[in-house]
C-alpha cells in the first residue's frame, strides 16, 4: 500500500491530522518557551533522567502491562529497534528474548542511565546509538518500537513513516491517553491563568496513523507504578519542572506546597499521586 508522506494531503473525517498534530505541538512549544523566560527546553531530560531511571528500576517487567504487551509482539530470533530507548525500560527485557536490540537515544543523561543499567543487567546484545531519530542511520529491524517520544515532534508524519520504513514486520508506538500535567493543572490555572497546553495523545496519533494508511490495533493499560515523591520538597521540585518555573522563583511555593499536601497520598513513608494515567499501545503489521 502506498503511504502518504506529504502533510498537505493527509485528511480523515474532514480533519487534516498532520496539520492538527503540528499545531498542537507548536502551540505548546510557544507557551512553554514563553513562560518565565525559560527558553527552549533542550535540557529537558538532563533534569529528569535520574528520577525516570529510578521509576523504571522499580518496575517488574513481569507485571508491567506495557512491557508484557511488547513481549507479545516479538519472536525468538527477532531484531528490535527501540527509538527513544531512554533508560532501557523496554530494551533490556526485550533483549532477554530476542537476538538483538538497537537502542536509539539522543539525550546524554538518559544514555548514561541506560549504560549504567546495561552494566548491571549485562545483556550482550544491546547496541546503543547516540542520535535523535530524524538523523539516525540504522538498518531495518523486524520490530520497531517507540515509547513516549512523539509529544514534541512537530513533523510527526516524517517521524512515523521512517519508523515504518525501518520495520520488517511490526511497528509499535506507546503514547499517553491522559495528559501528563493532569495532577498539576490546577496550579497552571492558579499561577499562569490558564491550563497546561495539551500534548498530542492517543486520539491524535490514531487518527494520524489511520490517515497515513496504517490500520493499527490499540490496547490500553494503566501505568504499572504510581508516581511517588520522597517528601513534599521532592514533589515541589517536580512541580516546578512541570510548571516550567525556575527553581529560584519561589514566590508561588507556598501555594504549590499547600496544594500538594492536600492532593498527595502517604504511602510507605513517601507521597503518592492519586492520578493513575492510562497509556495506549498502537501497533500495526506490515503488508504481506
Amino acid at each position: 500500500m502506498m503511504r502518504h508522506s506529504d502533510s498537505s494531503v493527509i485528511a480523515a473525517g474532514g480533519v487534516n491530522w498532520a496539520v492538527h498534530w503540528r499545531e498542537l505541538v507548536e502551540r505548546r512549544r510557544v507557551v512553554i518557551e514563553g513562560l518565565a523566560t525559560q527558553g527552549p527546553q533542550s535540557d529537558f531530560w538532563d533534569q529528569r533522567a535520574g528520577r525516570y531511571a529510578r521509576r523504571v528500576q522499580s518496575l517488574d517487567p513481569k507485571t508491567d502491562p506495557l512491557t508484557q504487551m511488547l513481549l507479545g509482539l516479538v519472536r525468538p530470533g527477532d531484531t528490535v529497534l527501540d527509538v527513544g530507548a531512554g533508560t532501557g525500560r523496554y530494551a533490556i527485557p526485550l533483549a532477554a528474548v530476542v537476538s538483538e536490540v538497537t537502542a536509539v537515544e539522543p539525550a546524554e543523561a538518559m544514555r548514561a542511565q541506560l549504560e549504567q543499567a546495561l552494566g548491571v543487567k549485562r545483556p550482550k546484545n544491546v547496541d546503543v546509538v547516540a542520535s535523535n531519530w530524524e538523523a539516525a542511520e540504522v538498518a531495518p529491524h523486524d520490530v520497531v518500537i517507540c515509547s513516549n517520544v512523539l509529544y514534541p515532534i512537530a513533523d510527526a508524519v516524517s517521524f512515523i513513516t521512517k519508523l515504518d520504513a525501518h520495520a520488517r514486520r511490526t511497528v509499535a508506538i506507546i503514547i499517553r491517553v491522559d495528559q501528563m500535567a493532569a495532577m498539576i493543572d490546577p496550579m497552571w490555572h492558579a499561577i499562569w491563568g490558564r491550563g497546561c497546553p495539551p500534548e498530542p495523545g492517543l486520539l491524535d496519533l490514531y487518527n494520524l496513523v489511520f490517515a497515513l494508511g496504517f490500520r493499527a490495533n490499540v490496547r490500553l493499560a494503566h501505568r504499572a507504578n504510581a508516581q511517588r515523591f520522597t517528601d513534599l520538597d521532592d514533589a515541589l521540585r517536580q512541580a516546578h519542572n512541570q510548571l516550567f518555573l525556575p527553581m529560584e522563583q519561589t514566590d508561588h511555593d507556598e501555594r504549590i506546597r499547600a496544594y500538594l499536601a492536600e492532593t498527595l497520598l502517604p504511602r510507605d513513608g513517601e507521597l503518592e499521586s492519586p492520578f493513575t494515567p492510562q497509556y495506549a499501545l498502537i501497533w500495526w503489521e506490515k503488508d504481506g
